[in-house]
């Protein structure tokens, strides 16, 4: 559904702040400078003897974990009863009339033109 949204998997973020310091990420020097852009002196960043870069976030830094979230509703999006998709220029035939019903709930097909 929507490539590849679905309902029953939605995903929020929570903003957090680090209350620690955290272990050293190993990343590369790319990923390394964007953490430094991003978390400015939050963050310490250093090459390796190996080539490889590490990263230490510090007390203080903003970091999104994913939040679990329980839905009791499965809707994407909603049209109102009575919506005629003509009035906004979509040609007639973009518009399957078995798939819009003004007598109830609207349905539309994504990818069906």
């Amino acid at each position: 559904m929507f490539h590849g949204y679905d309902p029953k998997h939605k995903i929020f973020n929570s903003d957090i702040e680090l209350i620690h310091d955290l272990e050293l990420l190993e990343v590369t020097d790319a990923d390394a400078e964007k953490f430094k852009k991003e978390h400015g002196d939050k963050c310490d960043i250093w090459a390796g003897e190996g080539g490889q870069w590490f990263v230490k976030l510090k007390k203080g830094a903003r970091v999104y974990i994913p939040k679990a979230i329980s839905y009791d509703r499965l809707v994407a999006g909603q049209l109102p009863n009575g919506w005629d998709a003509t009035q906004y220029v979509i040609p007639a035939g973009w518009i399957n009339p078995l798939l819009l019903s003004s007598s109830g709930p609207v349905k539309i097909l994504v990818g069906a033109w």
